[in-house]
Order: C-alpha cells, then sequence, then structure tokens
C-alpha cells in the first residue's frame, strides 16, 4: 500500500514597479519683490505585503495483512505434507505541506528624488523651504501551520501449519516472510527573496542644492532630503507529527507431530523493517539586498 498526500504550496512573484522614484523637482524665484514665501515638497512612498498562511491536517492510516499460513496436512495415509508461499505485506506514506516561494522586486531607483532650488535678486522677508521623502516599505508574511498522523499495521505469517498424525511421515516447508513500514514527511518551507533599488542602487536626494544670488534682507532658505527604506520577513512553522508502526511477521507454530516414519519442519525466513524519514521539516531561507541585481535565480533549490 502506497500513500502519497501533497497539501499547499504557494509561489508569489511581486514587481512593485517598473521604476520607482519620483523625478527632480526645481523652483526657481527670479526678481521678485518683498514678502516672499515659497513651499516645494515631493513624497515617493512605495509599500509591498505578503502574507502567506497554510494550514495542513493529513491523516494516513494503513493496516494491512498477508497469510499463506493455517495449512494443515493431517491424518494421512501415505504421509502428507504443507508448502507455503512466501508473503510478503508493507505500507508507504509519503505527505508533503506547506511550501512558500516568494519573490518581491522593487527595481529601478529608489529614494528621495533631487531638489533644486534657485532665488535669484530677490526683495526682503524671502521664506523658501523644500522638503523630498521616500518611504520603502517591504514586509512578507509565512506563517505554516502542520498536523501530519501517520499510522501502520502490517502482518504477514506463512507459519500455523500443520502436518501431524500421518502414516508415512509428514512434513512442513513455510515460505519466507517480510513486513515493512516506510514513513516520509516534509512540511512547512519558506523561501523568500527582496531586492530593492535594482541595479542602480538607492538614490538619496543626490545632487540637491540651494543657490541664493543678489538677496535682500531677512532671507530664509532650507532643503531637507530623506530616505527610509524597510524590509521585514517574518516566518512561523509549527508542525506536529506523529509516525507509528506496529508490524507482526512469523513462520513460526508449525507442526509435524505424531508421525510415523518421522516428521519434519522447515521454517522460511522472516524479516521486518520500519523506516522514518523526517529530515525536511521547518526551514526558513531568506536573501534580502538593497541596491542588489535581482537575485531570485538562486532561490531553486534552497531546501
Amino acid at each position: 500500500m502506497n500513500i502519497k498526500q501533497w497539501m499547499v504550496g504557494l509561489t508569489t512573484f511581486v514587481l512593485a514597479a517598473s521604476t520607482s522614484g519620483v523625478a527632480a523637482a526645481s523652483t526657481s524665484v527670479l526678481n521678485t519683490g518683498d514678502n516672499v514665501k515659497l513651499s516645494q515638497e515631493t513624497e515617493n512612498v512605495t509599500r509591498v505585503n505578503v502574507s502567506n498562511n497554510n494550514s495542513a491536517n493529513i491523516n494516513q492510516e494503513a493496516s494491512t495483512h498477508a497469510n499463506t499460513g493455517g495449512n494443515s496436512a493431517d491424518r494421512n495415509i501415505g504421509g502428507g505434507s504443507v508448502v507455503s508461499g512466501g508473503v510478503w505485506s508493507g505500507a508507504m506514506f509519503d505527505a508533503s505541506a506547506n511550501s512558500n516561494v516568494t519573490a518581491v522586486n522593487v527595481p529601478g531607483t529608489v529614494g528621495a528624488a533631487p531638489l533644486f532650488t534657485d532665488v535669484t535678486n530677490t526683495g526682503d522677508n524671502v521664506h523658501v523651504d523644500g522638503r523630498s521623502s521616500s518611504v520603502t516599505d517591504v514586509s512578507v508574511s509565512n506563517n505554516n501551520d502542520a498536523w501530519i498522523n501517520q499510522s501502520a499495521n502490517v502482518g504477514a505469517t506463512t507459519g500455523r501449519n500443520t502436518a501431524d498424525r500421518n502414516i508415512g511421515g509428514g512434513t512442513v516447508y513455510s515460505g519466507n516472510v517480510g513486513s515493512s513500514a516506510d514513513f516520509s514527511a516534509d512540511a512547512n518551507h519558506n523561501a523568500t527573496a527582496v531586492t530593492v533599488g535594482g541595479t542602480s542602487g538607492v538614490t538619496t536626494g543626490v545632487g540637491s542644492s540651494f543657490g541664493l544670488v543678489n538677496t535682500g534682507d531677512r532671507v530664509h532658505g532650507n532643503t531637507e532630503v530623506s530616505n527610509e527604506t524597510v524590509t521585514s520577513v517574518d516566518n512561523w512553522n509549527s508542525l506536529w507529527l506523529s509516525q507509528n508502526s506496529h508490524s507482526h511477521v512469523t513462520t513460526g507454530q508449525n507442526s509435524a507431530e505424531r508421525d510415523i516414519y518421522g516428521g519434519g519442519v522447515r521454517s522460511g525466513e522472516v524479516g521486518g523493517s520500519s523506516f522514518f524519514d523526517v529530515t525536511h521539516a521547518n526551514t526558513n531561507a531568506t536573501m534580502l539586498g538593497v541596491g542588489s541585481s535581482w537575485m531570485f535565480g538562486g532561490m531553486n533549490g534552497w531546501w
């Protein structure tokens, strides 16, 4: 008996934008009068939120039994014999659940745009302010919850054969017998790659300038540039796993008794095995890059 089960596999690719950023802002004040107040502001906000939530409940059960035993050749005149064939009984389980592959790319140049401000030949009482800001926020959340139960009850027998009370002798030949139970569980894997900025890198207001030429009195000029990049990856895995095997193999309990001219029993070989494999469970692989090139080609084979 071979039981395989796969549940919940997600692959997410997010391309935030072909280009990200704000074009340069420019303000020019030429030959103004008194009491001038100017303000310019640019803002670039990029937010990417990815949430993967997986829940798997897998129950695999098998009860197998194979039997060529329980044969009899009793009370025969001229002898009696029993030859039983070989028998094998087995159960195989394979459970795979909850895998997430997430790729987020915010390409191009990310950051606050440069500000260029020129004030020429102004009067008195001039107030000029410039502000450029950029916020890039990438958040990835992977939540996996797996409950896996694998249970097998395997039995095989060629025993319990009789060749008793025969005139002329009695013989029993029991065949070979084997049993096996194989369990494999693979659950809760997260692979996450995030790149921000692409090959151009991250620009934080490079080239910003404020120029004053031939101004009057009481002139105030201010240029402010800010850039914030936040990348967060949260992985949470929970796995409950139970693997149980109960095996029974026998070529015993054979008899060749009370035979005239003798009796003999030859039992076959017996083998039994149980194999448990939980080598892959609850794995997380995360790659983060700011100002890095597209890296997702290397995500294959992370687990």
